[in-house]
This record gives structure tokens, C-alpha cells and sequence, in this order.
């Protein structure tokens, strides 16, 4: 008891370290008028529809705007979003009216649209409505599905430029390098004009994880372990890849041997306890609800092995019982990890899991719960 309590000052700094706050920004109304205040800083894929907005953050509830209500809104020194309406080529072009991030506005305007796997582009000016640029499409067994239009787009907008603007086999469809071709493709078509960038640098996301799984096969065999982690990650480069620093407790039983006396019973208990701290990266293989993923990484870790003699004073369990040590190491070890399993989210940050696990020994596999602080 007294190790697990240690786990719990870790997953309250966890809480902390991944909630979400409020932001100084602005929003513009339908009508034109400007309001300052503070705006609720979540995920870029959870603003499309709704903001929350504060005037003062002493408040004590937020007033939220749909779509409906605003045209724009920004963050100080920061993002900047427009609502915008769209032909979605992934969804039988159904027109969508989304909050979309303004990249750069120029001859070509561009625009990223967040969803929670990855982001799209959407690029327009004056003289027509705009193409909805999409990678190639994967199914959950990373077979394609639909095969990207970007490049051919792109290529088809600038074909009255020359070559400098760039190699378009080998363009790879992520925000700075999309961004970099348009501004190209502005300054070719529109010589002396000025396109406003409102691209970001490269921006740190944290998460907090927290976790319970364990194995029980009636009284032989048992394991359970408490895991709490920070993550670090750099959504706009590679939403699979993370890096993670954990704190694990971990307990596993396994009964050795039963002797069966005329007046009670005895059995040798075997025990593995592990207070470690993790330094790992974590890969998601797929970005949907279902993720499989593998983790490697190193642990330094306090690891205490032992054998216990319980001596039940029945033959049928139901008596007292009496524990008595036979032998007990303790040792802290340098080693390497590593993992292989499977995340389920069921509600937002919310999920079921199963893992099998190598912390110094192999563990057995194991299933359990876990929560991911600001998803």
C-alpha cells in the first residue's frame, strides 16, 4: 500500500500538467463586432463547431458560440480560425461549414481542417471555390482506400510557374511543407503582392495517461500493475509518435507449491514487486478508436523477488492464516522495456486495453482500463 501511494502524487501531476485552461483571444461575431476575452485552448479538432468564451476568467461558466454565431476567432499571438464552407471530397463532397485555420491568405487562401487523426488542406481565391486536398486514404490494415489528390492539385495551380517552385512526387503532405508550396505559388502568380502566413512553429503537445490492468487465474497465478505517464508529442509532424515518462508499480503471484497436512495446509507463494520509472516511445500502428502500438524504451526500477510460506490452520481454507517469509531479494536495476498491445477508446479519453509487457522479466499478459488526459 504504502508503494502505491507514491503513484498518486505522480497521476495528480499527470491531471495537472494535461488540463486544458483558457487562452486571452477574440471573437468576431456574425454582425461584426469584436469581443476580447479568453477562449477555452482545446485540441484544434474539438473547435470546429463550438468555442467556450469567457470575458473575464473569473467567471464561473463559459458562454459557448456555435458556428452559427461567428464568422472568426483567434487566439493573441496565435491561431486563427475562420468559419468556412466546403466541399468534403473524402464524404461525397457534402458541403460542411466547419471552423478551419487560416495558414496564409494571399492569391491563394489555405486552410488546415483538424480532425482528431490528422489534418486536411483546403486552398481557394476569388475566382473559384476552392479544392479540398487530401493524402492517400488507409483502411484500418493500411490498405489504400483512395489515393491522394494534393499533388496533382497543386501541380495543376501552379503549371503556369516554373520548376523552383518545388518537386511534386516527393512533396509530403504535412503543414510546413504544404504551407512553404502555396507561398511559392503566391509570389509566382502574384508578383509584388503580400501573403500573410499565420503557420505556428512546431508545437509541443502533453498528455497524461494513467492506467490499471492485471491478470487473475484463481488463486495460482496473479498480476496487477498502476501506471501513470506523461506524453510529449508533435502533432503536427507525427500524431503515432510520442514520448513518454512514466512511474509503474507492479505486483505478480505465482503459487509454487501446496502440501496438504492432516490438520492444515501449507503453500510456497512466489512474488515479484517493481517500482520503476520508464523512459519510452510509444507508436499507435492506426490512429482510429482501436490503436495497436508497441513501446520501447529503458526503466530504472527497485525489483523485490521472494518466496512466502502461508500456513492455514484448516485444510479447507476457512480457518486463520499465517505468513511467514523464506527468503527476500532486493535489487534496483538499469533495463531495457518494451510492450506490444492494444488501446480501445470508448469515450473520449476513456478505454479498455490489453498489453503484454518486458520490464527486466516478461510479464503475463495482462488486460485493464486507462484514461488519456487531453485526447
Amino acid at each position: 500500500m504504502r508503494k502505491l501511494l507514491l503513484i498518486l502524487p505522480f497521476c495528480c501531476s499527470i491531471f495537472f500538467a494535461a488540463s486544458q485552461n483558457f487562452l486571452p483571444g477574440y471573437l468576431v461575431k456574425n454582425g461584426g463586432d469584436t469581443s476580447r476575452g479568453y477562449i477555452e485552448n482545446l485540441p484544434t479538432y474539438q473547435v470546429v463547431q463550438h468555442i467556450n468564451f469567457k470575458i473575464n476568467l473569473s467567471e464561473s461558466e463559459a458562454t459557448t458560440y456555435t458556428i452559427k454565431d461567428l464568422t472568426a476567432f483567434g487566439f493573441d499571438g496565435g491561431k486563427f480560425f475562420r468559419a468556412l464552407e466546403y466541399k468534403d471530397a473524402l464524404h461525397d463532397y457534402v458541403t460542411k461549414t466547419e471552423f478551419a485555420k487560416i495558414l496564409i491568405q494571399g492569391y491563394y487562401d489555405l486552410y488546415s481542417i483538424p480532425r482528431e487523426t490528422k489534418d486536411y488542406f483546403y486552398i481557394r481565391n476569388k475566382q473559384d471555390t476552392g479544392y479540398f486536398l487530401f493524402p492517400d486514404e488507409l483502411d484500418q490494415y493500411e490498405l489504400y482506400t483512395a489515393p491522394g489528390n494534393y499533388k496533382n492539385i497543386l501541380s495543376f495551380l501552379s503549371r503556369d510557374c516554373n520548376k523552383n517552385i518545388g518537386n511534386f512526387e516527393t512533396l509530403f503532405y504535412s503543414e510546413r511543407d504544404i504551407v512553404k508550396i502555396v507561398s511559392k505559388m503566391n509570389e509566382c502568380l502574384a508578383p509584388g503582392s503580400f501573403s500573410q502566413i499565420s503557420q505556428q512553429k512546431t508545437k509541443i503537445k502533453v498528455q497524461g495517461l494513467i492506467s490499471t490492468n492485471g491478470m487473475y487465474l484463481g488463486y495460482k497465478k496473479s498480476q496487477y500493475n498502476f501506471h501513470g505517464a506523461v506524453r510529449v508529442m508533435f502533432p503536427e509532424l507525427n500524431r503515432k509518435l510520442s514520448l513518454n515518462l512514466g512511474l509503474t508499480y507492479y505486483e505478480q503471484y505465482r503459487l509454487l507449491k501446496t502440501e496438504m497436512l492432516t490438520t492444515h495446509k501449507m503453500e510456497t507463494v512466489e512474488y515479484t514487486h517493481q517500482t520503476s520509472f520508464p523512459l519510452f516511445v510509444n507508436y499507435y500502428f492506426l490512429e482510429g478508436r482501436v490503436r495497436p502500438y508497441i513501446l520501447a524504451g529503458v526503466s530504472t526500477m527497485l525489483w523485490e523477488s521472494g518466496r512466502t510460506l502461508r500456513v492455514y490452520n484448516s485444510a479447507y481454507n476457512d480457518g486463520g492464516i499465517q505468513e511467514n517469509q523464506l527468503d527476500h531479494l532486493k535489487s534496483f536495476w538499469f533495463t531495457f522495456v518494451g510492450a506490444a498491445g492494444v488501446d480501445a477508446f470508448l469515450y473520449k479519453g476513456l478505454g479498455i486495453k490489453a498489453e503484454v509487457k518486458l520490464e527486466f522479466d516478461k510479464q503475463w499478459p495482462t488486460i485493464g482500463v486507462f484514461y488519456l488526459f487531453n485526447k
